[in-house]
C-alpha cells in the first residue's frame, strides 16, 4: 500500500498550519485541505472512513468556533459603540456566551482530531500521530487558562513529524 503521497500531502499541509500562525490564515485553510486529502488517502488505503470523517469533524468544528467567536466579540464592539453603557451588560454576555462556545467546540473538535489521529496511528504503526492527536486534545482543554495554544503548537510541530515519519509503502499483513 502506498502512502507516498498522503506523506507528502499531510506533510505539507502540517508546515502550511503552522507557518500560518507568522503569514495569515489562508495558508491554514490550504494546510487544513492538503491534511484532509492527505487523510482522505489513508482512510481509502485502509478501508476506514473515520480516519478522514473524524478530523474533518474536527475541522469544521474549529471553523465554526473561530467564526463564533469572531460574530461575538463583533456583536460585543457594536453593541458598545451604538448603545449606551446601561446596555454593556448585553455586550459583555454576547462575549461571555461566544468564548463558551468557542471553547466548548474547540474541544469537541479536539477530541475528533485525537480519534482520528489514533486510528492513523493504529494502521500506520507511527506512534506520533496518537501523540499528536493527545496533544490537540489537551491544547484545546487547556485553551482556557491560555497555555493551550502553546501545547497545540508544539501538536502542530509533532504532526509534522508524524507525516514524514510514514513509510512511502506499507506491507500488508492480510
Amino acid at each position: 500500500m502506498e502512502l507516498k503521497e498522503a506523506k507528502y500531502l499531510g506533510g505539507i499541509g502540517a508546515v502550511l498550519n503552522l507557518v500560518s500562525y507568522a503569514v495569515g490564515g489562508i495558508l491554514a485553510i490550504a494546510g487544513y485541505v492538503l491534511i484532509l486529502l492527505a487523510l482522505n488517502k489513508i482512510s481509502k488505503i485502509f478501508n476506514d472512513d473515520e480516519v478522514f470523517k473524524k478530523y474533518l469533524y474536527g475541522v469544521v468544528l474549529w471553523i465554526i468556533a473561530v467564526l463564533i467567536v469572531i460574530f461575538a466579540v463583533g456583536i460585543s464592539f457594536v453593541s458598545l459603540s451604538f448603545i449606551p453603557l446601561d446596555y454593556g451588560l448585553t455586550a459583555m454576555s454576547s462575549f461571555l456566551v461566544g468564548v463558551i462556545l468557542f471553547y466548548i467546540l474547540s474541544v469537541i473538535g479536539g477530541y475528533f482530531i485525537k480519534k482520528s489521529y489514533e486510528k492513523v496511528s493504529y494502521y500506520t504503526g507511527v506512534d506520533s500521530f496518537r501523540i499528536c492527536g493527545l496533544l490537540y486534545f489537551i491544547g484545546t482543554l487547556l485553551l482556557i487558562v491560555i497555555v493551550g495554544i502553546i501545547v497545540i503548537i508544539v501538536a502542530q510541530i509533532l504532526e509534522i513529524v508524524a507525516y514524514f515519519s510514514l513509510p512511502d509503502d506499507l506491507k500488508s499483513e492480510n
